[in-house]
């Protein structure tokens, strides 16, 4: 019972002091650590293969917010929302001329 007393006593000291915070886990902590990260690699990916106008840039941004917090994939997932935006732009552009040297010269035969 000693024990448990003094356990008790040593813990209320370390809450006084600031040491222990009761409101807040170290799980709870760690669970959402690379939150961000994560959802721009997840985003940059998806960016790669199908809508990049939308998954890309959603990884650009979720990259910078990783940065900022230091996150894990930050970096990561803004170079390649970075890349997914510039193959998007030189397919676009490779389409337009494309399509419309085809088209032009259906309309001038």
């Amino acid at each position: 019972m000693k024990n448990n007393q003094n356990y008790g006593e040593e813990l209320d000291r370390q809450f006084e002091e600031g040491i222990v915070n009761v409101f807040k886990s170290e799980d709870a902590e760690k669970s959402g650590e690379d939150s961000f990260g994560k959802a721009g690699l997840v985003c940059g990916i998806l960016g790669l293969f199908t809508i990049p106008i939308i998954f890309s840039t959603l990884a650009v941004v979720f990259g910078v917010i990783a940065m900022d917090k230091k996150q894990r994939y930050g970096k990561t997932s803004f170079v390649i929302g970075i890349i997914g935006l510039t193959l998007m732009l030189v397919m676009m552009f490779y389409f337009a001329a494309a399509f419309g040297s085809a088209i032009a010269s259906l309309l001038w035969k």
